[in-house]
């Protein structure tokens, strides 16, 4: 056996691992394709990416590049971006109010731990955006300020039990000088059996102030790598469904699920709508559907966001008009 090399201390910049992904997302908001480089150091504290996404019409297309460091009691991220989205191009629903380019920036802070029955996890931070708005013509300015809080809660006999996740969320910023301000809420109860869980979620929100059309809360669409999620908990996300579907100062949200303990196989339901107030509430938009969520069967590794899901589901919506069953597929990696 040969010798054992002297110890000497760790440094943040030596040794990074530097490798290509692919990432990528196909739904009825547009098909989109992520290429760039992934790397972190040696201890997985300080991990990074660069990306490109290019697309169909509806996008998103553009590029980003973000860092996040876990170093600290707090992981430190941040991400800058540029995206062209245009649901005007969407093939299910057309939306060009919502076509717009960004280019912007995301800065914030993570605190999580695991608790000896569940986990908690905050967030805070900040960004803003310069917004071409096509349909008017015109470039604006918007910025925030947001927070979001989960605690989850399971407790089990054996193979059965249940469990309690509940999450908020508050921002507050202004876009082309007005003021506006959003909170949002949920709740999950879950029952546990050896070969299944059943759980049930409500969620809704309300928004305060002077927002615009991009402030508000907006059902539909899938997430993006290029995209900071800080700067858009007004997106109700559903990859199931068109971007901007539905769109309004409030929003509820349903969903009853059936997710199998020994396959990466879950059966849902969703009824959500978004209204402003002051107005009749629309019906709901009604999804039924199945989808694989194979980022269960990949290790978690160093922190890593990572969603990996394909799926069908039958969507019905009375304003405007749907009925379409339709498939979807995404892999979204972060920092």
């Amino acid at each position: 056996m040969g010798p054992v090399a002297a110890s000497r201390p760790y440094r943040l910049g030596e040794s990074p691992t530097i490798r290509p992904f692919v990432n990528f997302s196909l739904g009825p908001d547009g098909n989109a394709v992520q290429l760039g480089l992934d790397g972190d150091d040696v201890l997985g504290r300080l991990h990074g990416l660069a990306a490109g996404s290019i697309g169909d019409a509806a996008g998103p297309r553009g590029g980003t590049l973000a860092v996040a460091y876990r170093g600290l009691p707090v992981d430190l991220v941040a991400q800058l971006f540029s995206a062209i989205e245009k649901p005007g191009r969407q093939s299910l629903v057309e939306r060009p109010a919502f076509d717009q380019e960004r280019l912007g920036g995301y800065v914030g802070a993570v605190w999580s731990r695991v608790l000896p029955a569940g986990r908690a996890r905050l967030e805070a931070g900040g960004g803003g955006t310069d917004v071409q708005a096509f349909s008017e013509g015109r470039r604006f300015g918007r910025v925030l300020g947001s927070a979001a809080g989960e605690l989850a809660w399971r407790h089990t006999r054996g193979r059965s039990g249940f469990g309690i996740v509940a999450d908020a969320a508050g921002a507050f910023g202004a876009t082309d000088g007005s003021s506006w301000q959003q909170v949002a809420g949920g709740l999950r109860l879950s029952g546990i059996l050896p070969w299944a869980t059943f759980s049930g979620s409500a969620r809704l929100g309300d928004t305060y102030g002077s927002p615009s059309r991009f402030d508000v809360f907006a059902i539909g669409g899938a997430p993006s790598t290029i995209l900071p999620p800080g700067l858009d908990r007004n997106r109700i996300e559903n990859p199931a469904l068109p971007a901007d579907l539905q769109v309004g100062e409030r929003f509820t949200a349903y969903r009853a699920e059936l997710s199998a303990a020994e396959l990466p196989l879950v059966l849902y339901g969703d009824w959500l709508r978004a209204w402003n107030g002051g107005e009749a509430r629309p019906d709901f938009v009604r999804v039924a559907g199945g989808e694989l969520r194979l980022e269960r069967l990949v290790p978690a590794e160093f922190g890593r966001t990572l969603n990996l899901r394909l799926g069908l589901a039958r969507v019905l919506v009375e304003a405007p008009k749907i009925r379409s069953t339709r498939a979807y597929a995404a892999f979204i990696y972060r920092p």
